[in-house]
């Protein structure tokens, strides 16, 4: 139980880091960037973006895959 809480603190750490690139991306594309927030993204909350940090900013492109299979959902034959 405790790996799935830390695998999902994980996951939505890296929803909120793609969020802030995404609205960085939209501020510089608009001409709109400021020095309200600093464009700030959050890599620095949970090891994964901080891992990934060189991967996820700059020109670089990344593909994120992912697999679940529920206990339940294979059928026995």
């Amino acid at each position: 139980m405790k790996e799935t809480q830390n695998i999902n603190k994980s996951l939505s750490a890296l929803g909120d880091v793609i969020a802030a690139l995404g609205d960085k991306h939209e501020r510089e594309k608009s001409g709109k960037a400021d020095g309200v927030n600093g464009g700030h993204v959050p890599y620095r909350n949970s090891k994964l973006t901080y891992l990934l940090q060189n991967s996820l900013s700059g020109s670089s492109k990344t593909l994120v895959s992912g697999s679940i299979l529920l206990a339940g959902s294979v059928a026995e034959g």
